[in-house]
């Protein structure tokens, strides 16, 4: 018998910025392409706010046999914005990017200056019903921003959330927040060999009684994707939902195992070549910087070494590397292997880079796009990331050959 070739998919985003590079015939033109190189059958399509935009891109999708899912974030960058009571609040009374180990470019995206609580019912019910609004066109719903931010938006943001919502549902949290405090101030005065005793940062949390908060983290945002997968069920529509990387998972408060299981499929943003938010070499970089903001007497290899052994990659010492936006393509392997794993046998979608962007630095190329390919070959899907707009023939070409797909036998 024969495997099903796995499902290509991409993603389409266009904002103020793309509308000044790509007119309605221009946006056309790069569906197409995927379509005729890479067999495109998905498109993750968020609305650009043009209804003329939208209806073209929907009728010519339709004509070209390819399935347009709405591509809706949740907790950020989302047309309602958090009041100041709805938003993420860290152990320390923060909301927004904190300052240690913040990327360098996140005061300039609206996004990030945004964050709102996954327990809020107040907003996550007016954003809810404001997807369940858009859905009716669509052929299915996949979210995205579902979850609690990773180290681009600061170390602090990474102890969240203590919000008035959330302090009112878990009593527990105050002595958490005290644990934290606790922690951040035996990180001051740490030394390379205390962070060899730890180990890790799960041991970290362990040996300050930190365990069940990154537990319960990860159940609200559970929770809040059920109520998406509830929502689609109504719709008759399925349910995609983006995810970070492995190595990055459980600081997003990721349980892929379970939101493997409420979805139909996940896509893990499996980004080891670009630098931008949720690719590994950023978010890798600034847990570096940000624990050296907190733990000033450990060295920075160690250190490196420590966030290296958290992530479960291996990793280079030197934060100059991490600059060069590069890992090689063997972590992207590894992530996706990782990833089908703690799905436990429900369905994986690996996003693979192949965008080159131009507002990220990037180190891909065609050997690389080629290796990451082969290594979803056993997936039932794949997602071309993250924008279909700067994805280059070239790739799209690599994407639709034959080398890659599983093999007859």
């Amino acid at each position: 018998m024969n495997h099903a070739a796995p499902l290509i998919a991409s993603q389409l985003r266009i904002d103020d910025a793309e509308c000044t590079l790509f007119g309605e015939a221009e946006v056309i033109a790069r569906i197409d392409a995927a379509r005729k190189y890479a067999h495109l059958g998905l498109l993750l399509y968020s609305p650009s706010g043009n209804l003329t935009l939208d209806h073209a891109i929907f009728h010519h999708c339709k004509k070209r046999g390819i399935a347009v899912y709405l591509w809706y974030n949740v907790l950020f960058d989302n047309a309602i914005l958090p009041e100041a009571d709805e938003q993420v609040v860290d152990a320390f009374g923060g909301t927004g990017p904190s300052d240690t180990g913040e990327w360098h470019a996140a005061r300039g995206a609206a996004e990030l200056r945004f964050l709102a609580c996954p327990s809020n019912p107040g907003y996550n019910r007016l954003v809810r019903n404001r997807c369940r609004q858009l859905l009716a066109d669509y052929d299915g719903l996949f979210i995205d921003a579902v979850g609690f931010a990773l180290p681009s938006f600061g170390l602090e943001m990474q102890f969240s959330c203590f919000c008035p919502s959330c302090l009112a549902r878990e009593p527990r949290l105050e002595v958490w927040r005290g644990r934290v405090h606790e922690l951040r101030e035996r990180l001051v005065s740490a030394d390379d060999g205390e962070l060899d005793r730890w180990g890790t940062f799960a041991g970290l949390a362990e040996a300050f009684g930190l365990r069940d908060f990154f537990a319960h983290r990860a159940r609200l945002v559970t929770a809040l994707a059920e109520q998406y997968a509830a929502l689609a069920r109504e719709a008759g529509k399925p349910l995609g939902i983006d995810v970070a990387s492995p190595a990055l998972a459980w600081l997003a408060g990721h349980d892929l195992r379970r939101l493997a299981a409420v979805a139909d499929w996940i896509k893990p943003r499996i980004y080891c070549r670009t630098y931008g938010p949720s690719s590994i070499p950023l978010e890798y970089r600034s847990l570096a910087m940000g624990a050296k903001g907190w733990a000033q007497r450990a060295g920075m290899p160690a250190l490196m070494r420590f966030i290296g052994r958290s992530i479960g990659l291996e990793m280079p010492e030197s934060v100059y590397s991490l600059d060069q936006a590069y890992l090689p393509a063997s972590a992207a392997c590894r992530e996706m292997e990782r990833a089908a794993a703690a799905a436990g046998g429900n369905r994986v979608f690996p996003g693979v880079e192949c965008s080159l962007h131009p507002d990220f630095e990037t180190s891909l190329d065609e050997a690389t796009v080629g290796e990451c390919l082969a290594a979803a070959a056993g997936a039932p899907g794949v997602v071309l990331g993250w924008n279909l707009l700067f994805i280059p023939d070239a790739f799209l070409k690599i994407a639709g050959g034959s080398p890659w797909r599983a093999p007859a036998r």
